[in-house]
């Protein structure tokens, strides 16, 4: 083995050690719940991927005889996709006779995205993973064209697009930018004879995506993908958003490179490249804001700490580490390290009480429970992470359809919340489900900063039997209609 490959190797594991050993006990989103509740159930998947409900099930099957639980072994797999991501960009960075490829690879790994998804149970890390070897086998391509470079390259970026819907983009990305750069060649030589093989090759890599991406929808029966594609249609722009999505999706996220990746442009070879990219990156902030706007009730609430632009973080790194000296670039490490750490642990969950997600899985196999939890950073989370099969909901949602409703002129009164709060007791009851609210959640209801939400928890003893319970670590109360 020689020395580049052993360095590459170690700066895979260094990647994968410490996504392990930073490991969120959050989850990302509503949309790691799905994945995580269709792991551990084992049917059913995700409309918003083909391969990683699949992946993640390998993972679990493979590692159950070493891991607590689905969620342990999920987190190995988002570990293991920032190590593929690290590994491809010091590759890529030696692709590219860059001068400092270690260090760009440490710059890769020390992004606040980078450490934040590694260590965190979502498909974005593999996303970033797939997005890194697609970026480095694209060097090839753009060097010296040859049909095994784009057979390699499309299959790449089509289990990509497998992952998640937003690898139909990395393709595209990877266009834009060798486009640039055959045309600056074009333009220096006065022929069109560089773009054509490109253009040619380029058309075999497109052809390979698609085969890819349509022969898993069609094999994995996936409905969900083309009603993803139709949703991009209701997209409209929201510019009042926008510097909120700049600074949380782009800027903290992938600090120091966020700003510095522009310095190629000082270098003359790269400024076709360094235009084309602005051009991509213009585009995924565009799209992203609106997505985002599009999910949110009111005010700018989301933030999904950069997971739209994973997959051109790597060209961002290259950029940025070309254009800087060895000075710098080591100081970019140190701002990247210190801006990660905290990000890592912003929003952390609390730590599950010993035993709790056993007590949770028996209360489940005996009864059927509706759960009212306090939040999800404690016994709701807790719950979903145990057995996302338990349905369950939180005193934050009930918050959220207020600030929902009250702009639309409802008016919404304390005895308005009582009523939608039998209502849904009623629903669920239908359903075979008996309510029980947790002993947080009550704490949470009677410290509320809103009088609507305290009146609830006065409201609940006068119209129904409170029956204390306790399953080990799991302790509240179950609702009996007077």
């Amino acid at each position: 083995m020689n020395r580049r490959l052993r360095t590459t190797l170690l700066l895979g594991a260094a990647a994968f050690a410490l996504g392990l050993l930073l490991r969120r006990r959050a989850l990302h989103g509503f949309d790691a719940f799905l994945a995580l509740q269709a792991t551990q159930d084992g049917v059913g998947g995700w409309p918003g991927s083909l391969f990683y409900i699949p992946l993640a099930r390998a993972a679990w099957a493979l590692l159950r005889p070493v891991v607590p639980d689905a969620f342990a072994a999920m987190g190995v797999l988002s570990a293991l996709g920032t190590a593929v991501a690290v590994a491809a960009a010091h590759r890529a960075a030696l692709a590219l006779r860059l001068r400092q490829p270690g260090a760009t690879a440490l710059l890769l790994l020390v992004l606040p995205a980078a450490v934040y998804f590694g260590a965190t149970v979502e498909v974005d890390p593999l996303m970033l993973g797939m997005a890194g070897v697609a970026w480095w086998r694209a060097v090839p391509l753009l060097r010296r064209p040859r049909p095994r470079h784009a057979l390699v390259l499309g299959t790449v970026t089509g289990f990509a697009a497998c992952l998640h819907g937003g690898g139909q983009l990395l393709l595209l990305s990877i266009a834009a930018l060798a486009g640039a750069r055959a045309v600056q060649r074009a333009c220096r030589r006065a022929t069109w004879a560089p773009v054509v093989p490109l253009l040619r090759h380029g058309a075999l890599a497109a052809l390979v995506h698609a085969t890819v991406y349509v022969g898993s929808s069609l094999a994995c029966g996936r409905e969900g993908q083309a009603t993803m594609a139709a949703n991009v249609v209701l997209l409209t722009p929201s510019w009042s958003r926008l510097p909120t999505t700049l600074l949380y999706e782009w800027l903290l996220p992938y600090a120091p490179v966020a700003l510095l990746w522009p310095l190629a442009w000082r270098r003359r070879p790269l400024r076709w490249i360094a235009a084309a990219f602005a051009l991509v990156w213009l585009g995924y902030l565009l799209f992203t804001n609106a997505v985002m706007a599009h999910f949110e009730p009111g005010p700018a609430e989301q933030w999904e700490r950069g997971a739209f632009f994973v997959t051109v973080a790597a060209p961002a790194v290259l950029l940025a580490a070309v254009a800087l000296p060895r000075a710098a670039l080591g100081a970019a490490i140190v701002v990247g390290v210190a801006i990660a750490a905290g990000m890592v642990r912003y929003g952390e969950w609390a730590p599950m009480p010993a035993g709790f997600a056993a007590d949770v899985r028996r209360l489940g196999a005996a009864e059927s429970p509706y759960i009212v939890c306090a939040d999800v950073a404690h016994d709701y989370g807790w719950i979903r992470k145990a057995d996302g099969s338990i349905p369950a909901l939180h005193v934050g949602e009930i918050e959220r359809l207020i600030r929902l409703y009250e702009p639309t002129g409802i008016v919404i009164d304390a005895g308005r919340v009582a009523r939608w709060f039998d209502e849904r007791v009623e629903f669920v009851g239908k359903q075979g489900h008996g309510v029980i609210l947790t002993a947080l959640a009550l704490d949470a209801l009677r410290a509320n900063p809103d009088a609507r939400l305290r009146a609830l928890a006065e409201y609940l003893p006068e119209h129904y039997l409170l029956e204390p319970f306790r399953i080990g670590s799991f302790d509240g109360v179950r609702l009996h209609r007077r």
